[in-house]
């Protein structure tokens, strides 16, 4: 029912985006990139101002048609989601593009569980050789573990990938740089007392079995 009639912004998007393949929309935001980088290449005497600006609209159009697809796409396929590593992995898309990826797999996640989106967000962290993207990854990670920790501790394969993101030799610094980030993003003491007090203690003490591997321990 909700899929069909709610106006929540979340069923709108999916509706809107529904007959639009994922693989289709991040070839299309790649597209316009390469276009970017053409235009940018030619000689400044050969450029057009308003060619630019047309070309920046278009990718700032694509950008947020892949962020609604993303955020908006339950379950996340395999494909899909092996389309999304690749296009992380490689330097076809600049990082703050790579950035709305990250942060559309998480609000995602903040309506639904998928695990496929959770497992995209850690091998990123692993993966990854931009410091903004692996600590994004990171903290959207941690807050999944904290919301969903029921569901992702029972997880054979999420278990994996944590012991995998342990063997990362920045790992422990980055949790320590990502509890003061959460602790810092707000303004107010409340907030940030709830993140400090509440939040962080619980996902450094999650169950042995999952935060064991998550934290390096034996």
């Amino acid at each position: 029912i909700l899929e069909k009639d709610s106006h929540e912004v979340f069923f709108v998007r999916r509706r809107e985006l529904k007959n639009i393949p994922l693989i289709a929309t991040i070839e299309t935001l790649k597209n316009s990139y390469k276009k970017y980088v053409l235009i940018n290449s030619m000689p400044k005497e050969q450029r057009s101002l308003s060619s630019i600006i047309e070309i920046l609209k278009e990718v700032e159009s694509n950008e947020t048609h892949l962020f609604n697809k993303i955020w908006s796409e339950y379950p996340l396929k395999r494909d899909n989601a092996d389309a999304i590593r690749e296009t992380l992995n490689k330097d076809l898309i600049p990082t703050h593009s790579k950035a709305l990826i990250l942060s559309a797999l998480f609000l995602g996640l903040m309506k639904y569980y998928d695990e496929e989106k959770l497992l995209v967000l850690m091998e990123n962290y692993t993966n990854c050789s931009d410091t903004e993207c692996q600590l994004r990854s990171l903290i959207y990670m941690l807050l999944t573990l904290y919301l969903y920790e029921r569901r992702a501790k029972v997880s054979k394969t999420v278990s994996e990938r944590a012991s995998t993101m342990r063997e990362c030799p920045n790992y422990k610094l980055d949790i320590t740089s990502a509890q003061l980030l959460l602790i810092r993003s707000r303004n107010t003491d409340n907030i940030s007392r709830k993140v400090r007090d509440e939040l962080m203690p619980k996902i450094m003490d999650m169950p042995q079995d999952l935060l064991s591997k998550i934290k390096g321990k034996d």
